[in-house]
């Protein structure tokens, strides 16, 4: 035995044999400890197995365990005096994981009582297998490595027996700090190291600033900074058995506020190395990496933060406007979340959603089903690809002048405030397909640009395959992959090309096949059914002419953008931005190849498709290349003007340029007010708080459109488009009398095809429904609502939005100090003034014919039911409305202003909502979807 037992607090030497000690062939093995009483026999026995006898030290450093581990390192070397185990125990000063400085002080006590010329850390949970130790020590001993990696990512690396959420926290993790520092390392997060002496006094000559696991982060950019030689072998991570994981929520912010830290002062503390230059980050088969200059990393490095710091503030600190779509398409989510499937009942598919293929709304509801709330749902999957892009783009082998170029893209998602309708997070599928479109053609770029790295393209075809699989539109985006198929084996050749081919494949094949296997096959007919009825398809000048219409809206809405408006000014000219992006990305060799394969669904929609005019997220693809090439050419002509200033000049204008540009294009994004809703709820969230507080528990709702599902306040919904406005109910008083509240939206009210030519608007206007309450606001033009009933209601109440975001609630009384006024009146004969609190109309069916005094003959102008809220005191307003309108109802109102907080976080308590698929099932509550055994169930 080389050594005895000696605590940290003990002084003195243990009882060492210090000729053995002094061999520099030594082994010094580090094994932190902390509660692992479970495992560490087995690491102990596992190291004594692989390692020669007599060549090793193994350092245990506990960190107090209250689990037993002390006694069980204590009994094993008494059992086991045939293995050389030194134990060290100290105890913990702060709370959560000090693995760092338990292993500092492990390495530091090897060089002050041994010669060791290899020091190896190791954890004891036995993730890390002991059999891989002979791979690291030849890397040291016969490859010349200052350092050896067990590298979870590197060739023949895996992960087994780990959750796939802490896979995917130490992938994106591990990405980021490749992004931050340099990519030439594949794995910064795996404790399973081998140093040389050198190495080892570099770490041990100062003290360590981070205890926490991210020192292994800090412990090689500072090793990379006096530019040790870096080595990595593919390694079994295996994931954690018995004891319990030390990571915390905490640990995890502080580690990503640290791992920037760091960066910094690995970047702005590195000096070149004329020796090692460009060949100091190796790994097992890959090819010297030559970095660019120190003030370029850190310019990149300053984009991408920039750009992440706008991605945030666009994601989750502003208002998410809700448009049309945007409040019937939280259907299939919402199902999602509480009844585990993807349905779309609230408009008639209580199976399956065919309308669009349902991966976006099954990640949404995913989310939401892990408790996050809709408007962080919505925001975090177009957040997640925004940053993948970023940290492909950071991370490249891409020359500087086109990672910069390629990092302003996203650029121009956060225009999208100045236009709510435009490029916002919502339910919609167009702006994550377009992020995740550009994710996949920068990795499988970058893929081509680092010798056809099979990783990157296995991610770059799984993205654009996921892409294609999220709205029917972006189906033809995945022939992208068959673009760097054949650029492969022309490149290659056939021999060379079977692992990028295979990798290619095999992207494709993970997203494409449970999509045709599980969607597309089984529902082809009815998506076939519904592509034909939609009739999206036409020939290139009827195509052309809707995209040129979009240009001209488009160019209007960026007015309030400033000088990055400059940026599109070819939209004003109506030039196709496609054809622009491609010019500028085929000129550079690093981009040629994302060029061509960009181009099948932006020429599709160009030249083939003409239903698009009112989905902007249709044409963001386009913009986001155009953008990109514009970038891309803009700083290679910079660099060529630049090439003949001194190094220190040609930094200082390049980065001043390019801080310059990022700050213009970001700026009308950050430069808008939160809102006055703020971050975290959406208005239907409100309106159906308010709804609930009116119908209470239980309320059985009627309603024609999908967007009123949920703001409707319904725990039982029916839609009643079908059984009214194509057909017709021949007692409608009878058929509306079972409901709460019958739901009339302003959004579409003059639509019917019955052979009355009546609406529900109608409806009300004949008194054939009365009035019961209202939801009217100032900021979404699809949700403001009327709540109608057959039979009358004891008293009216409803509630009112601001712009500013007031929530006031208006209860029926006399001496009220407001007036609710519906009046029928000529279109556009009583417009929004600043005297009303409210204003909203519902249009009528424009052959509506008079069935009494409220209703004008069918040759007058097309009429609207206008809904005023004001002052009970504007005499001057009220009689206006009398002489020009057909009074409904004139109501007295109280007003009581309410905290919309307070209201909405009564929701904790709702109960799913039901959806029947016809009225008889509705009125008699059977068949329930969500129901065990009902006829509805999704």
């Amino acid at each position: 035995m080389l050594c005895s037992t000696m605590p940290v607090a003990v002084p003195g030497p243990g009882s060492c044999d210090r000729r053995a000690l002094m061999r520099r062939n030594l082994s010094w093995i580090v094994l932190p400890t902390l509660n692992e009483a479970e495992n560490i026999v087995g690491m102990l026995d596992g190291i004594s197995r692989a390692m020669p006898a007599g060549d090793y030290v193994i350092c245990v450093v506990d960190d107090g365990s209250r689990d037993g581990t002390v006694e069980r390192v204590r009994a094993f070397m008494r059992e086991r005096k045939d293995v050389p185990v030194e134990l060290l125990e100290r105890q913990k000063t702060h709370r959560g994981s000090q693995r760092g400085i338990a292993v500092w002080t492990g390495l530091q006590r090897g060089l002050q009582q041994s010669a060791a010329g290899v020091f190896i850390e190791m954890d004891a949970d036995l993730s890390h297998r002991p059999e891989e130790l002979d791979t690291g020590l030849r890397l040291l001993r016969e490859e010349g490595y200052n350092v050896a990696i067990a590298s979870k990512y590197s060739a023949g690396g895996r992960v087994v027996n780990r959750p796939w959420s802490r896979r995917a926290l130490s992938f994106v993790a591990n990405t980021a700090v490749r992004t931050l520092i340099t990519p030439a390392i594949t794995d910064y997060s795996n404790g399973y190291r081998f140093y040389d002496r050198r190495s080892v006094e570099i770490i041990c000559g100062r003290p360590l600033r981070y205890g926490s696991p991210i020192y292994l982060t800090e412990v090689l950019s500072l090793l990379l900074a006096h530019h040790m030689r870096v080595g990595e072998f593919g390694s079994t991570y295996v994931g954690r058995g018995e004891g319990l994981s030390k990571l915390r929520m905490i640990d995890l912010v502080k580690a990503a506020i640290a791992v920037v830290d760091i960066a910094a002062r690995f970047h702005l503390q590195r000096r070149p190395d004329p020796e090692h230059s460009g060949r100091n980050l190796t790994r097992e088969g890959s090819t010297p990496v030559v970095g660019a200059a120190r003030w370029e990393r850190v310019l990149v490095l300053a984009v991408v933060l920039l750009m992440a710091v706008a991605a945030v503030r666009w994601a989750f600190f502003v208002d998410h406007y809700q448009q049309f779509d945007d409040l019937g398409l939280f259907n299939p989510p919402y199902m999602k979340a509480y009844y585990g499937k993807v349905t779309y009942p609230a408009h008639g598919e209580f199976r399956a959603i065919t309308i669009h293929p349902p991966l976006h709304y099954w990640i949404i509801g995913t989310l939401m089903r892990l408790g996050f709330r809709p408007y962080y749902a919505e925001a975090i999957p177009s957040f997640f690809m925004i940053l993948l892009s970023l940290v492909l783009i950071g991370a490249g082998r891409f020359p500087v002048p086109v990672k910069l170029g390629l990092l302003f893209a996203p650029s121009v998602l956060y225009f999208n405030y100045v236009q709510p309708s435009l490029f916002g997070p919502n339910m919609r599928p167009d702006t994550h397909r377009s992020l995740a479109l550009f994710a996949g053609l920068v990795a499988l770029e970058s893929g081509r640009i680092s010798g056809w790295n099979k990783a990157l393209l296995f991610l770059g075809s799984l993205l654009l395959t996921f892409s294609s699989a999220l709205h029917y539109p972006g189906a033809v985006a995945s022939v992208g992959v068959a673009v760097y198929a054949l650029w492969v084996l022309v490149e290659t050749g056939w021999r060379r090309a079977s692992g990028p081919l295979a990798a290619l494949g095999a992207g494709a094949a993970t997203i494409g096949v449970p999509y045709l296997a599980v969607f597309v096959i089984p529902h082809h007919a009815q998506i076939l059914q519904l592509i034909q009825a939609a009739d999206p398809v036409a020939g290139p000048l009827a195509s052309l002419g809707t995209h040129m219409r979009f240009y001209e809206v488009f160019w209007g809405l960026l007015r309030h953008v400033g000088p990055a408006k400059l940026l599109l000014v070819p939209v004003s000219f109506q030039i196709p931005l496609i054809l622009l992006a491609l010019i500028t990305l085929l000129v550079p060799p690093s981009t040629r190849a994302l060029a061509i394969a960009a181009l099948p669904y932006p020429l599709f929609l160009l030249l083939f498709v003409q239903r698009k005019y009112w989905g902007p997220g249709y044409f963001l693809p386009e913009i986001l290349l155009y953008i990109a090439g514009i970038g891309v050419a803009a700083l290679t002509f910079l660099y060529v003007l630049t090439r003949a200033l001194s190094t220190q000049a040609r930094a200082a204008v390049v980065s001043i340029s390019v801080l310059s540009i990022a700050a213009v294009l970001i700026t009308p994004g950050l430069r808008i007010p939160r809102g006055p809703l703020g971050p975290g709820v959406h208005e239907a969230e409100i309106a159906r708080a308010a709804a609930r507080s009116i119908l209470g528990p239980g309320a059985l709702v009627a309603s024609r459109q999908v967007i009123l599902f949920y703001a409707s306040g319904a725990e039982r919904y029916y839609d009643v488009s079908a059984d009214v406005l194509v057909n017709e109910p021949p007692d409608p008083a009878a058929y509306f009398a079972p409901f709460d509240s019958v739901v009339e939206p302003s959004a579409f009210s003059f639509d019917t095809r019955n052979r009355s030519h009546k609406s529900l608007t109608s409806w009300y206007a004949d008194r054939t429904l009365k009035l019961r309450g209202f939801y009217l606001t100032a900021r979404e033009p699809a949700l403001p609502y009327l709540m109608l009933t057959a039979g009358i209601p004891a008293k009216i109440e409803g509630y009112a939005l601001s712009g500013s975001g007031e929530l006031a609630r208006y209860v029926q009384q006399e001496g009220g100090d407001r007036l609710l006024v519906a009046a029928v009146c000529r279109a556009g004969e009583l417009p929004a003034d600043s005297r009303m609190f409210a204003h909203t109309a519902f249009v009528l069916p424009p052959s509506q014919r008079a069935p009494n005094d409220l209703l004008p003959p069918v040759s007058a102008p097309q009429q609207e039911m206008t809904v005023i809220l004001m002052s009970r005191g504007d005499h001057a307003l009220a009689s206006h409305i009398r002489r020009t309108c057909h009074v409904r109802d004139e109501v007295l109102l109280k007003k009581v202003s309410v905290n919309w907080h307070d209201l909405v976080a009564t929701l904790r308590h709702d109960r799913p909502i039901r959806f029947y698929p016809s009225w008889a099932d509705a009125v008699n509550q059977q068949s329930a979807s969500g129901t065990p055994g009902g006829g509805a169930s999704p």
